[in-house]
């Protein structure tokens, strides 16, 4: 399983973001972003930064959290839709965590 992070979603990926978010919307009712991130990093998921939307949102390479497995955009996603061994899911800009991320004009 590859993950690939594009537009604002880059942030979730930035050192100590995933710990402060708690997908059920609730602090302390059940186990953090981060949490799921490195349960899904243990079973072998590869997580991917655009390196675009790194650097329209202010994201340091240096800044990543352990499990990101490196920088692909959106070159490498669709190299992947096209690829018929490969199967692909995506998530529109609507589904989005209860997070302290603020949204964007327009989005």
């Amino acid at each position: 399983v590859e993950m690939y992070f594009t537009a604002r979603s880059v942030q979730l990926l930035a050192k100590g973001v995933a710990e402060t978010i708690y997908p059920g919307g609730r602090p302390g009712s059940e186990p953090t972003l981060a949490y799921f991130v490195q349960q899904a990093a243990q079973f072998g998921t590869r997580f991917f930064a655009c390196p675009t939307a790194m650097l329209a949102h202010g994201v340091d390479a240096a800044a990543l959290s352990a499990e990101v497995s490196g920088q692909a955009g959106a070159a490498a996603f669709i190299g992947r839709t096209l690829d018929p061994a490969w199967r692909t899911l995506s998530c529109c800009a609507r589904c989005r965590f209860k997070a302290d991320i603020k949204p964007e004009p327009g989005s």
